[in-house]
């Protein structure tokens, strides 16, 4: 929606309109304009009731939910895709509900991460940027027969490049509240328009009526395919490097420090750039915690520094965390100052290597080694927020993390956490870098 003011009296309609837009299926932003001769004028006193423009959304389509559920019960190794759409429906209880009543190993997109909990027996972590080698095994190589997308479109970074062995012989289920987006990508065998949580709970009625009755007895194979896939190797890329006491710190050290200490419920604000592959890859989803990242919407570096203070003021009672580089900080990092200023208590981890890093790395591995305008002084940036108003510290050994991070959340202003890591470790980029070289190289196959 792109509208402008033309009258003061205007003013309650348009700005309920204008909310209803931005949170009403596909949610997004809108544009109203407010001519400057206006603001001086009166306009109609009174609070707007959220009644008013926040919308309900329970459409779905019964008939495709029945072909649905008898798909899924006809299976012999389904599995799950659940995407962002799975968050912002606030269905992620009846994600695993549909999951465990099914036994159906579930992946989640990167910026559907934390639908689903990662420590549970079913998951296969995130599939896309910064994927999971049990999610690629599984999804790709695992023989699935049905594969059912929930809340996703399916672009390039949940997709692995649109990797055509995710749609590839097997049926393919996509729900989305946009039914535009619905086969866009992948064709589609059923499709499911409507809202995530309303659909997954008229499915798990289905499902269950079928059940009883004993029209469809399960078919799945007892979790042989995905236990064969977890003996096949790790979840996650070097896992000794998680363990490893070098210095400069590994990345891969600092994520598992993270997630050590971070509290369960945390929302997680992942900044544009390396940082996003490494937590993305490597931090733990447990249901409860939120990660709110832009990579695959093309977003400005910096985003995720600004964006942490509306989380917190949006979310007052829970911990909020920013993870991003020391390129983002450059160009955003001012905004401590406003957090300084407001007492607003948000803690930014900033991954300090002198680096456009996701950069870097991805012309290193497209271009023979060779870089270009990806290197830059090493900031001190714990002197920069200290500057700006903020308590920070200098971080460079693995066991000073946990404690540097459970100080910052406990005081009542914000805080910065400086954290030297070895620039050299290559971040789980190559699933991006393949479909770039198709893209250039003309490999479309």
């Amino acid at each position: 929606m792109s509208a402008q003011l033309a009258s003061p009296a205007n003013t309650p309609d348009m700005l309920r309109r204008a909310l209803r837009a931005a949170l009403t299926g596909r949610r997004g932003p809108v544009h109203l304009s407010i001519p400057t001769d206006l603001m001086r004028r009166p306009a109609p006193p009174g609070a707007l009731a959220p009644a008013g423009y926040r919308p309900i959304s329970r459409l779905f389509d019964r008939e495709a939910v029945k072909e649905c559920a008898s798909v899924l019960l006809a299976a012999r190794r389904p599995a799950i895709l659940a995407g962002h759409g799975v968050n912002l429906a606030g269905a992620r209880a009846e994600l695993r509900e549909l999951a465990e009543l099914l036994s159906i190993p579930t992946a989640t997109t990167p910026k559907g991460k934390g639908a689903f909990p990662e420590t549970h027996p079913l998951s296969l972590r995130t599939f896309g940027l910064a994927s999971s080698p049990l999610a690629e095994r599984y999804l790709l190589e695992g023989g699935v027969d049905v594969l059912f997308v929930i809340g996703s479109s399916l672009h390039e970074n949940s997709t692995s490049g649109w990797d055509p062995r995710l749609g590839l012989g097997r049926t393919v289920i996509q729900q989305d509240v946009d039914p535009e987006t619905i086969g866009r990508n992948y064709s589609v065998d059923v499709a499911l328009a409507g809202d995530a949580r309303t659909t997954l709970r008229e499915l798990l009625f289905h499902l269950r009526r079928l059940l009883a009755v004993g029209e469809h007895p399960r078919r799945g194979d007892g979790g042989a395919a995905l236990a064969r896939a977890r003996a096949a190797g790790p979840a996650i890329l070097n896992p000794d490097s998680t363990l490893s006491d070098a210095l400069p710190m590994k990345p891969q050290r600092l994520m598992r420090e993270l997630d050590a200490a971070l509290p369960e419920d945390a929302m997680i604000f992942l900044d544009v750039g390396n940082n996003t592959l490494w937590a993305t890859h490597y931090l733990t989803a447990t249901g409860r915690n939120d990660f709110v990242h832009n990579w695959g919407d093309f977003a400005a570096m910096g985003f995720g520094v600004a964006a942490a203070v509306g989380g917190k003021l949006a979310a007052p009672s829970r911990p909020v965390v920013a993870i991003v580089g020391d390129g983002g900080f450059a160009m955003a990092g001012m905004e401590v100052s406003t957090a300084a200023t407001h007492r607003i208590p948000v803690v930014w981890v900033v991954l300090n290597d002198g680096r456009l890093n996701a950069v870097h790395h991805g012309q290193t591995l497209q271009y023979d080694g060779r870089t270009i305008g990806t290197e830059f002084r090493r900031m001190d940036v714990a002197a920069i927020a200290g500057a700006l108003g903020a308590w920070s510290r200098r971080v460079r050994c693995p066991e000073d993390v946990g404690l540097a991070l459970r100080a910052a959340l406990a005081r009542k202003g914000p805080s910065v956490l400086d954290v030297t890591i070895d620039a050299e470790e290559i971040p789980p980029i190559l699933s991006r870098v393949r479909s770039l070289d198709k893209l250039f190289v003309g490999d479309h196959r």
